[in-house]
């Protein structure tokens, strides 16, 4: 059963009934400080962490769950109301992987069903190559990286040089015992540290996804 966690300083549940959080078989469980998160986190060990950007520690409790190494890999919605504020950005600098505009509807299933059912990912240390529009230099700038883990939805990938959050970009990598490099495209969605960068992939050319699901299931 999928879990998930609720931070927000009043109730969110009913907002969230439209969607497939609101289904029996999600199990829920709420808290209404940052303070309680961590600890229910570590007890409860959710699939995903919703919070409320009205919550005043949501930026802390986000940086405090992506430097924790236990707490780390959850996937963590931001939910607003409202228009967008370029204030937001806060949110996806410090960690959180969407921003979501209440009122909820069944048009978030997609982007929640993509975070709720992380697929399993590949821990390695793969070359990779990235190249990315540099707008200081208005031209492509190609960097040299490493690949620290992998799935068939994105990666976490290390470069020399820091790479701009939002950025597109195409990378070759080169998978080990494969003679030819696996080549695809995407965007930086997160940035982990200063040089290790969230990236969720656009596609993957010729059989690339069926590359990286043999890839996946092989190390596990």
């Amino acid at each position: 059963m999928p879990s998930v966690l609720i931070c927000a300083p009043g109730p969110l549940v009913d907002d969230l009934q439209a969607t497939l959080l609101g289904r029996d078989d999600v199990d829920r469980r709420s808290v209404t400080r940052a303070t309680e998160a961590i600890t229910a986190m570590l007890l409860q060990k959710p699939d995903l962490i919703v919070i409320d950007a009205r919550l005043s520690e949501a930026e802390a409790l986000i940086h405090g769950i992506r430097t924790n190494p236990v707490t780390r890999p959850v996937s963590i919605v931001v939910v607003a109301g409202g228009e967008f504020s370029p204030a937001e950005i806060r949110f996806i600098d410090a960690g959180a992987n969407a921003i979501l505009r209440l009122p909820a509807s069944p048009d978030w299933d997609d982007r929640l069903s993509a975070l709720l059912y992380v697929p399993t990912r590949r821990a390695g240390r793969l070359g990779a190559l990235v190249q990315f529009e540099a707008t200081a230099t208005a031209g492509v700038e190609s960097v040299a990286g490493t690949v620290l883990n992998i799935s068939e939805h994105g990666m976490l990938v290390e470069t020399d040089v820091p790479l701009p959050m939002g950025a597109d970009v195409d990378f070759k990598i080169h998978l080990r015992d494969a003679a030819t490099p696996l080549v695809g495209c995407g965007q930086i969605v997160r940035q982990e540290t200063e040089r290790r960068s969230g990236v969720r992939f656009y596609g993957l050319e010729a059989d690339g996804l069926a590359r990286v699901k043999r890839f996946v299931k092989a190390g596990g």
